[in-house]
Order: C-alpha cells, then sequence, then structure tokens
C-alpha cells in the first residue's frame, strides 16, 4: 500500500471540500483518520487515532517510545504491515510547537522505520504566517508546500502543508 497517495488525495479533498474545516491538529487529525477509514475500508486495514508507540512497535525497549504517541497509526488487521503518519501544524500563534519540532517528529519515524514499520510520513502544516525559512529540517529532505484550504480562523491567508517521507 502506497499511504503517500492517499495522503494526496486527502489533501486535494480538504481543497476543494466545504464541509472540512480545519482550525488546528486534532481537527485535521480526525478529518484525515476518517478519509483514510473510508478509503482503505476496502483493503485489509484499520486506522487508529494517537496510538501509544510501546504497545505497537515490535522489541522496543520499555525506554525506547514510553512517552511517544503515533498520531496516525495504520495497520494490516492481517497482516504485519504497519504504517504512522505524524501531523506537525504550526499556525504562527505561541501556543504552536517550536520550529524544531517537525525535526524531533521526523527522527521518532525514523525509529519507527528501525522497528519494522513499512511507511512513515510527517504531514508538515502550517499557516502562511509562518516562515518557512525558520522551520528546522534536516538537510536531506526538500519540502514542496502546497495549498491545503483557506485559515478558518483569523479569514486571511492559506494552511500550506508538505509531506516528507522517511
Amino acid at each position: 500500500m502506497e499511504l503517500q497517495s492517499f495522503i494526496q488525495k486527502f489533501i486535494s479533498h480538504a481543497r476543494e471540500s466545504e464541509q472540512i474545516t480545519i482550525f488546528n491538529k486534532a481537527v485535521l487529525l480526525h478529518e484525515l483518520a476518517s478519509f483514510l477509514e473510508q478509503h482503505l475500508q476496502e483493503g485489509d486495514y484499520d486506522v487508529q487515532i494517537s496510538r501509544q508507540a510501546e504497545q505497537v512497535v515490535m522489541g522496543a525497549k520499555g525506554k525506547d517510545f514510553a512517552k511517544e504517541t503515533i498520531d496516525l497509526y495504520v495497520y494490516q488487521i492481517t497482516g504485519k504491515g504497519q504504517y504512522a503518519i505524524q501531523l506537525c501544524v504550526m499556525d504562527g500563534e505561541e501556543n504552536s510547537p517550536a520550529a524544531a519540532a517537525p525535526k524531533d517528529e521526523l527522527y521518532f519515524l525514523k525509529s519507527l522505520k528501525h522497528h519494522g514499520f513499512r511507511q512513515a510520513h510527517l504531514l508538515l502544516i502550517r499557516s502562511e504566517k509562518v516562515d518557512e525559512a525558520k522551520i528546522v529540517l534536516p538537510k536531506t529532505y526538500s519540502v514542496e508546500w502546497q495549498e491545503l484550504q483557506r485559515l478558518s480562523q483569523g479569514g486571511n491567508g492559506m494552511w500550506v502543508c508538505a509531506v516528507l517521507t522517511v
């Protein structure tokens, strides 16, 4: 399964749909989970929100993932396929994650891949107010921003996003 193609389909759907309004990470997480459940139900996959990594990572020592949560955990019901999606939303507000947060998320996703996850993706979302130059990413990643949808709060500007694959 190519999870990134489903993420791209969701981005297109969110951009064109008038029924989806993204306010924050929680809304985005639930909308993406709902979309994936709909599109993966024909396959042998299920989606869980905010799953504790230590409960699903095979062979992980207790402290490896003790406080880590997988935002969206997609798994094969009758197989061993495991997939992870982390969301990092930066809206320019004071309570928004620091610009270094994507780097931390990528490190976590690399750890999941090391422990047998088939695919791991970071969905990076920022408002236009956030200067992309201030977002800290390893040099091995190139970011291609695309429109997600208009900002629902404040009214001016856009949510833009990028998908990074580990």
